[in-house]
């Protein structure tokens, strides 16, 4: 019977350490995929921005010919 109890506790050390590595993994996943996410909103923002600009600017050549 103990030798059975401590390979049960085996048995769960292993899995809960697979599990710590799985959970690591997909922390280490999520913070890749929201900095990727950060910085495509921050390039789109720039973008938006320059589209404005770009706008504004032919509008304004328009307006003056």
């Amino acid at each position: 019977m103990h030798v059975f109890l401590i390979a049960q506790v085996t048995a769960l050390a292993e899995k809960l350490k697979k599990e710590q590595e799985v959970n690591m993994n997909l922390e280490h996943a999520k913070k890749n995929l929201e900095l990727t996410a950060k910085d495509l909103q921050e390039r789109l923002d720039e973008a938006e921005i320059g589209a404005v600009k770009s706008s504004k600017k032919q509008l304004h050549k328009m307006q003056t010919q």
